[in-house]
C-alpha cells in the first residue's frame, strides 16, 4: 500500500514550488496517486491562494472512490467551511472531504499543556 503524509500547508507550498517550475501536474499526481493520503494540521490556517483551494479540489476530486484520504485537524469539520476563501470550491471540497466520512473525535488531555506540566515537574527545585 503507498502513502503519503503531508501537513497542509507543505503540500500547497510544494504544489506551489512545482507550478512556478512548470510541474505543477507532477505535484498535483505525487498527492493524488497514493493509496492513502495523510493530510495533517488541516485548515489549521486558511486557504488563502484560491489557487490552494482548487489544487486541493482537484486531489480530492482524483482521488474518489480510488484512495483513502485521511484529514487530522484540531478543527471540527463544520468549522472547514470557513478556511476556504472561495465559496464554490468550498462547497466542492467539503462535499468530497466528508461525503464518505468516518470522523473519529478524540478526547483527552492537550498534549502541549500535559507535556509542558512533565517538563515543569522534571525541573521543579532544579534551579534551588
Amino acid at each position: 500500500m503507498s502513502v503519503r503524509y503531508a501537513r497542509l500547508n507543505d503540500m500547497f507550498r510544494e504544489i506551489n514550488v512545482a507550478r512556478g517550475e512548470g510541474r505543477v501536474y507532477d505535484a498535483l499526481d505525487r498527492f493524488s496517486k497514493p493509496d492513502l493520503l495523510i493530510l495533517d494540521d488541516f485548515f489549521t490556517t486558511p486557504i488563502e491562494n484560491p489557487l490552494n483551494a482548487v489544487d486541493l479540489f482537484e486531489i480530492l476530486e482524483s482521488r474518489e472512490g480510488r484512495g483513502s484520504t485521511m484529514f487530522a485537524s484540531q478543527l471540527e469539520p463544520d468549522q472547514w467551511y470557513l478556511r476556504i476563501n472561495s465559496e464554490l470550491c468550498a462547497d466542492s471540497i467539503l462535499n468530497r472531504a466528508v461525503e464518505h466520512a468516518r470522523v473519529l473525535d478524540i478526547k483527552g488531555p492537550n498534549m502541549r499543556e500535559y507535556t509542558a506540566g512533565l517538563k515543569a515537574e522534571m525541573e521543579k527545585g532544579y534551579w534551588d
